[in-house]
């Protein structure tokens, strides 16, 4: 399987089909630093800010359009979310992959995609669509524990951030 965020960079900057965009070299380092990492697990902590903000908005965008492009193409196999994949989304943690074991455990993934999200500013739309997704489930009852902990995790993190937010 090839990984497109690395075979993006080759193509961009190895073969520099970079240049066929009006950017500025300058932004080079961001791009490719975004680009390469928004697929992976998590971004490397890096001392450049300017270039970590950027890489951070890149794949808060991408973890929402996955839930756009994917709502209404999955269906289930029947199978329960797994005990090591249910444990990564009670403790709110990021979900590699490599544990999920069948089809609801590659579903349950995407849910784990929630505590990923950098920007609080992207969470309302990371929820709509986040809902979106779950109801477009076949026989998405087998995720409602899973649902629920997203929902609520989302939920107070969205409140905290409304706490906080100057109201214009």
């Amino acid at each position: 399987m090839i990984d497109h965020a690395d075979y993006s960079v080759e193509q961009l900057f190895k073969k520099k089909l970079i240049r066929n965009f009006t950017i500025k070299e300058e932004w080079y380092p961001i791009i490719e630093f975004a680009v390469r990492n928004h697929n992976k697990l998590d971004i490397p902590q890096i001392k450049d800010e300017r270039i970590l903000k950027h890489a951070r908005l890149i794949r808060d965008t991408d973890i929402v359009d996955i839930l756009v492009a994917t709502a209404g193409t999955i269906e289930g196999d029947g199978s329960e979310i797994s005990k090591e994949i249910m444990d990564f989304i009670k403790k709110h943690s990021l979900i590699d992959r490599r544990y999920a074991k069948t089809k609801s455990d590659f579903t349950a993934v995407q849910y784990g995609f929630a505590f990923n999200i950098y920007y609080n500013a992207v969470l309302e739309e990371y929820k709509n669509n986040f809902i979106r997704f779950h109801n477009s489930i076949k026989g998405n009852e087998r995720f409602k524990d899973a649902y629920e902990e997203v929902i609520q995790y989302l939920d107070e993190r969205i409140d905290k951030y409304d706490r906080h937010r100057i109201k214009i």
